[in-house]
């Protein structure tokens, strides 16, 4: 009987625990919101990268661009680099997170094209 119990806390307590894996903290900016971030985030290196590489482009500084970002979304800079972090432990999150960036950034390219 002791072992019964013992093998039904068991169970319940793996349950518990893959449950929890899947929720992140309270903390944490949700997938769908990194997914936007990130977007926006590799808008703006595309253009301050072709800036550098034409000689008469104009130039700005990223920082204020991520920034506006940051408060378009709600969030900061330290929230966000905690929400990476906890994405990068949580690995198969995050290749979601950056798939789902991916298919958007596509999405945005193929309307671009004449």
């Amino acid at each position: 009987m002791k072992n019964i119990i013992i093998g039904i806390c068991s169970i319940i307590l793996a349950f518990s625990s893959c449950e929890q894996a899947d929720s992140a903290p309270n903390d944490i900016l949700a997938d769908s919101v990194m997914t936007d971030i990130l977007v926006e985030i590799s808008i703006v290196d595309a253009a301050y990268n072709y800036s550098l590489s034409k000689p008469d482009a104009v130039r700005f500084k990223q920082e204020l661009f991520y920034e506006q970002i940051m408060k378009d979304f709600k969030t900061n800079r330290n929230q966000f680099l905690e929400s990476l972090n906890y994405y990068s432990i949580n690995t198969k999150r995050l290749q979601k997170i950056y798939e789902d960036a991916l298919v958007e950034l596509n999405k945005r390219q193929v309307k671009q094209i004449p």
